[in-house]
C-alpha cells in the first residue's frame, strides 16, 4: 500500500446525530485531519465539536463544501438528502463517504456515477452487514463451492421501530433517548431502499455481484397508527430476478411483531445456509451434500471458517472497516470496496421495488448500472 510518506486525508463529517460515531473513527484513523463537522442544528454541533475537539463548525454545507483545504466529506444525514448532498459534493470535487442509500432517485444515481467517473473522485456507501461475521463466512463457502450454485436467496430487515411495544424495545427507547414519534411526516419512510437495502446488497456481495434483472414487490400499507404516509405503509415484500437466474426475496418491516432481525438464508444446489432468526448475532444453520449421513440443520460456530468475531455483530466495528477503507482508497488512487457502481446496482433495485410497490406489484426492469 502506497498512502504516501506524512499524508493525511482532509475530511468533514456531515450530520453530527449519528455522525459523531464517524468523527471518532477518523479521529483514531492516523491518514485522516478532521478538520470540520457540519449540521444544520449549529448549537448542537458546537457542543459536539468542543468535546471532540475539532477546529471549525457549519451550519451550512454549501459554505463548508467552498473551504479547498477539504478534500473529502462524510454524509450522515437523513435518506431522502444523500443524493442531492452526494452530488453537490462531486461537484464541488471532493471525495464522498455517505451512509445507506446512495441516493433515492435513478435520476440522482446516474448523475452520481458520471460525476465521480469523470472527476475520478471516489465514492463508498457504508453497508456495513457486507463485512459481519457470519456474512463473511457464508461468502466463503459460495466462493468455495460448498453450496454449489445458488438459485434462491432471502434477506429480512424486521425492526419494531414504530411503536417500540416490546418490553426490551421499551428499554432500548429509553436507554437510548429515542422519543416515542420520531417525526415521520416528512419523505422518509421503511422503504425497500433503506431497510431493505442493507439486505440486497449483502445478498448481492455474496453473490459475486450479480445484477438484478427485474422486480416485483408489494406494499403491506400501514400496519399500525403512525404518522407515516399510509400509501406507502410500513413494510414490503420485493421478488427480485437476477441476471443469472437467482431468485432474491427481501422483506422489510418496521412493524413486525417480534424483536430485531436482520436475517439471510441462501439455497443452492450442494447446500442451504440459514441465518438464525432467534439470535442474529450467531453462526448460521448448515445442510450440505458433503457431509455424508446428515440428518438435521447444523450450526456452525463462526470461528470453525476462520472467522472471528465477539458477540454481537459488530455494527460499529464493520463501520469503521468502511471508514478506513474509504481513507485509504483515496490516498492510494485505487476504487473503495463498495464503489459508486456497486452501490448504484444496488440502490437501483431497490428504488424500482419501492415503484413496483406503489404501483400496485407491478413487475418492472431495474436500470443498469
Amino acid at each position: 500500500m502506497k498512502r504516501g510518506k506524512g499524508r493525511k486525508l482532509n475530511v468533514a463529517v456531515v450530520g453530527v446525530h449519528r455522525g459523531s460515531e464517524f468523527t471518532r473513527y477518523y479521529q483514531r484513523c492516523p491518514y485522516v485531519n478532521l478538520v470540520a463537522l457540519c449540521d444544520r442544528n449549529e448549537p448542537f454541533a458546537h457542543a459536539v465539536a468542543k468535546v471532540m475537539g475539532v477546529p471549525e463548525v457549519y451550519g451550512d454545507f454549501h459554505k463548508l463544501l467552498k473551504r479547498a483545504d477539504i478534500e473529502a466529506v462524510c454524509l450522515e444525514t437523513g435518506d431522502d438528502s444523500h443524493g442531492a448532498l452526494t452530488i453537490a459534493a462531486l461537484e464541488a470535487g471532493k471525495h464522498v463517504q455517505v451512509d445507506v442509500p446512495l441516493a433515492t432517485s435513478i435520476k440522482d444515481l446516474k448523475r452520481i456515477v458520471e460525476l465521480s467517473e469523470r472527476k475520478h473522485l471516489n465514492v463508498v456507501m457504508c453497508n456495513e452487514v457486507r463485512f459481519w461475521p457470519r456474512i463473511a463466512m457464508v461468502k466463503r463457502m459460495v466462493e468455495e463451492g460448498q453450496l454449489g450454485r445458488i438459485y434462491y436467496a432471502e434477506g429480512d430487515y424486521l425492526n419494531p421501530i414504530v411503536s417500540r411495544r416490546l418490553p426490551e424495545m421499551k428499554w432500548l427507547q429509553q436507554f437510548a433517548g429515542i422519543p416515542s414519534s420520531r417525526g415521520c411526516k416528512g419523505s422518509w419512510q421503511p422503504h425497500l431502499n433503506s431497510p431493505g437495502l442493507h439486505a440486497l446488497d449483502t445478498i448481492r456481495w455474496i453473490l459475486g455481484g450479480e445484477r438484478m434483472d427485474d422486480v416485483r414487490c408489494h406494499n403491506f400499507g400501514p400496519l399500525a397508527k403512525s404518522e407515516r404516509d399510509p400509501k406507502k405503509g410500513d413494510g414490503m415484500a420485493a421478488l427480485f430476478t437476477g441476471e443469472f437466474g437467482t431468485i432474491v426475496k427481501i422483506h422489510a418491516n418496521y412493524h413486525p411483531n417480534r424483536t430485531h432481525l436482520n436475517y439471510h438464508a441462501f439455497y443452492g444446489t450442494k447446500g442451504t445456509c440459514e441465518s438464525d432468526r432467534v439470535d442474529e448475532f450467531s453462526g448460521p444453520y448448515l445442510f450440505l451434500d458433503s457431509l455424508e449421513h446428515q440428518s438435521h440443520m447444523m450450526k456452525v460456530p463462526l470461528h470453525m471458517y476462520g472467522v472471528e468475531g465477539s458477540a454481537g455483530h459488530g455494527h460499529e466495528f464493520m463501520d469503521e472497516i468502511l471508514t478506513n477503507d474509504f481513507v485509504f482508497s483515496v490516498l492510494e488512487k485505487r476504487q473503495p470496496l463498495v464503489n459508486v457502481r456497486e452501490a448504484a446496482r444496488s440502490c437501483a433495485a431497490t428504488i424500482t421495488a419501492q415503484e413496483s410497490a406503489w404501483a400496485g406489484a407491478k413487475i418492472m426492469k431495474i436500470p443498469k448500472f
